[in-house]
């Protein structure tokens, strides 16, 4: 229940959510910024509560955090009044990313969310897609890149917005927002046969030893999730297919680098080797980190060798039939290096 103690006034939080919130949302929309007027908010507030006091009510507002007042420029110069954002940058993102596409339902309808009219709502032509290509709206990209597969079964956002790729800087942060909503949309986001996902990896992101190695951080924190299409199932799948000599190249030096950066290999092998309590966790779940772990093997660098030994035993202790079945999986690997390992991790 929203409240102004001053004066006594209530309202269900719900009203104040699809009222004003998300009105505030929808304008940032419509102005195609992620703030608004003073004014503008006053006239969302008095359009669902014509007889409260607006000075009060946005004080409120205020108190729960749920609108931030920020000092308003125009030009680089301090203008009078204020504008109004969201307080957390995320959520502003996502809440404004949900409205574009309500916005594009809107135009389109519903039956017809398909690449073609996406693609005509995000041209580059129109206000949104200048507005998309500041640099400053990395928030937005990143929300939409979540969103868009989501919305539009498994689009991905860049084949909306070519025009993104074509500037170096944008280009850069669209492709980064493309790997991490690889991570963070719903595992199910992804089209039946995944081509374009995986046209988009082969064209912008593996081109640059930064971007290969980015998206293996991206396999590595999605490695233990079941059904995830580039799970450690996929991993296994790709690294299986070189040799040993050519794979040693280019994995086991990426396992060396990021030993100690803190990224997905670490956490992964420090997860593992924590007491923390794993008995919740389902069978395919352990099962998939011990896949990825098992590949950690085939470095040199002794200390993630050694603590990834010890992880696997961690995870596989008290879940003897998921070892068998990981000797059954690996039995044809040619790195002996792994054979070794995964024999001391049994014994």
């Amino acid at each position: 229940e929203f409240k102004i103690h001053k004066n006594g006034f209530k309202s269900p939080a719900y009203r104040i959510w699809n009222e004003i919130i998300k009105g505030i949302a929808s304008e940032m929309v419509n102005q195609n910024d992620e703030r608004i007027s003073e004014e503008e908010l006053n006239k969302i507030i008095q359009a669902t509560y014509p007889q409260i006091d607006i000075g009060k009510f946005v004080q409120a507002l205020e108190s729960n955090m749920l609108i931030v007042k920020v000092p308003r420029y125009i030009k680089g110069k301090r203008d009078k009044g204020f504008d109004v954002r969201f307080p957390f940058q995320k959520f502003s993102d996502h809440l404004i990313g949900r409205y574009i596409f309500k916005k594009y339902e809107d135009e389109f309808g519903k039956s017809n969310k398909n690449l073609k009219s996406a693609k005509k709502f995000f041209s580059k032509r129109r206000k949104l897609g200048k507005f998309l290509s500041k640099s400053w709206n990395r928030g937005i990209i990143e929300a939409l890149s979540i969103q868009c597969p989501e919305q539009l079964k498994g689009t991905e956002f860049i084949e909306l917005t070519p025009y993104l790729i074509k500037d170096n800087y944008v280009g850069q942060i669209a492709e980064e927002a493309f790997l991490e909503s690889l991570i963070w949309r719903n595992p199910k986001a992804f089209s039946k046969n995944g081509k374009n996902t995986l046209k988009i990896i082969n064209q912008n992101i593996i081109r640059t030893k930064s971007g290969h190695n980015k998206l293996l951080n991206v396999f590595l924190s999605v490695a233990t999730i079941p059904n995830h299409p580039f799970n450690a199932d996929r991993l296994f799948h790709y690294l299986s297919k070189f040799s040993m000599p050519k794979r040693d190249s280019w994995w086991s030096t990426f396992l060396h680098y990021e030993y100690g950066e803190q990224n997905a290999v670490d956490r992964l092998l420090q997860w593992s080797w924590s007491n923390q309590e794993k008995k919740h966790i389902n069978d395919e779940s352990i099962f998939l980190t011990s896949i990825a772990l098992s590949w950690f093997l085939t470095t040199s660098n002794r200390f993630v060798r050694d603590k990834a030994t010890k992880g696997l035993v961690c995870l596989l202790q008290n879940r003897i039939h998921l070892l068998q079945k990981l000797f059954e999986k690996f039995k044809d690997i040619n790195d002996p290096y792994i054979a070794e390992r995964l024999y001391a991790v049994g014994y």
